[in-house]
């Protein structure tokens, strides 16, 4: 039957058996006929198969195929792997990071089966800093992505399995939290140069959203009469963030509205037709802005902070100066976890000094009270030792006496 596959001895010579299967394509290519040699699938040396070698190993084959398990090619490249779990991303509806294209830079001209614990552990330290350009988390991240891929490709009978991945230690947490008095002072300097950027990370500070978030923002997102902004989709799923009752929220959201606003020379206006909340002065919607954030940032005397630090910045705020709950506040800022909650929940000097000077008012009144029943205790004692002494020494005096009379 076709594509049930044959046997040959290829150029004539003895022993030189080999097996033709069809190979399903494999990352949107064609199918197509593959040849394998019997000696090298079986273990043998070379010339040294037989007929009955190579009708067993095709009836091997066939029997696979029907349990659904294809003869897997091994020619299949880290970019066939890796192009074929982007496809599967995006039937999921989900955007492929960046993380992919760099690993097919990276590995994707090497075959799949060439991958072992050895040769991914020399390949790390190879691009780790000083000798390569990347850090140890930056590697450890595209390591991870590289094996779910593998692992959809086995899914996907591209790949007979995933080997061992070698496991880097890092530690890059950030531990610096912004005040929203840098927050402030960094705006100031953004308003100058837009508005609009200045509202954008205030918002962030105080909503704790993630800047890609909230510039997919758009006004059919946002319930300006209920005062809720319903995000559809994020990296955690559905959100919903109740901006009514907090002042400044409402303020941004009623400036970014009034933007839109663009009055004519006769008096009258017409609204900007761009759907995205954030809009520069010009209009157009913002999409890149961390340059002049980067400015801004240089400019107020603040060159390490980052904008994703206003995620931490609005969880050390929302339990520790708030006092909301773990519950409460996970559900403000969209966390799913609370090992989440507790990586962003960093707390700065001032609030450990302020939870240090709490704990000591409820304590001080017990230490002083150990305190000064440990003096009690000391002075009865010294007092029980002074009297024993007096009464042995009476006592000694009585005896010399009689004895001398």
């Amino acid at each position: 039957m076709r594509g049930d596959g044959k046997i040959y001895e290829k150029h004539g010579i003895p022993g030189n058996w080999y097996v033709t299967i069809y190979q399903r394509g494999v990352g949107g290519q064609r199918g197509r006929e593959v040849d394998k040699s019997v000696a090298t699938f079986l273990g043998k040396s070379p010339r040294s198969a037989t007929r009955a070698d190579a009708v067993r190993l095709l009836r091997q084959l066939q029997a696979d195929r029907r349990q659904g398990a294809e003869y897997i090619d091994p020619r299949v490249t880290v970019a066939q792997v890796v192009d074929a779990y982007a496809a599967g991303q995006r039937l999921r509806n989900q955007k492929p990071t960046h993380h992919l294209e760099m690993l097919k830079r990276w590995l994707g001209h090497r075959l799949a089966t060439s991958l072992t614990l050895s040769a991914l552990t020399e390949l790390a330290a190879a691009k780790e800093i000083p000798r390569g350009p990347w850090r140890r988390s930056t590697i450890a991240t595209r390591l991870g992505f590289l094996r779910t891929a593998m692992t959809y490709a086995v899914r996907a009978q591209m790949i007979a399995g995933v080997p061992p991945f070698p496991k880097l230690e890092f530690d890059n947490v950030r531990r610096q939290v912004p005040t929203m008095v840098e927050v402030e002072e960094i705006c100031a300097i953004l308003a100058k140069r837009d508005p609009c950027y200045a509202d954008l990370y205030r918002f962030l500070a105080i909503s704790g959203w993630r800047g890609s978030m909230a510039l997919a923002m758009t006004w059919e997102m946002v319930d300006r009469e209920m005062r809720v902004i319903r995000l559809p989709k994020s990296k955690n799923g559905a959100w919903t963030l109740v901006y009514g009752g907090d002042r400044d929220l409402e303020e941004i959201i009623e400036r970014r509205w009034q933007s839109r606003i663009r009055y004519q020379t006769d008096g009258t206006y017409r609204m900007n037709p761009a759907e995205q909340v954030w809009t520069r002065k010009s209009g157009k919607p913002v999409k890149v802005w961390k340059e002049s954030f980067y400015r801004a940032r240089k400019e107020a005397g603040y060159p390490h902070h980052c904008v994703h630090d206003t995620r931490r910045l609005a969880t050390v705020d929302n339990i520790q100066s708030s006092g909301l709950t773990a519950e409460q506040a996970m559900e403000r800022l969209g966390f799913r976890t609370t090992s989440t909650l507790r990586r962003y929940n960093i707390s700065e000097v001032a609030h450990a000094q302020r939870a240090t000077e709490h704990h000591y008012a409820q304590q001080a009144p017990r230490r002083a009270a150990a305190r000064a029943e440990a003096a009690r205790r000391a002075a009865a004692k010294a007092q029980l030792s002074d009297g024993s002494r007096v009464t042995g020494a009476a006592a000694t005096g009585t005896t010399a006496g009689e004895s001398s009379g």
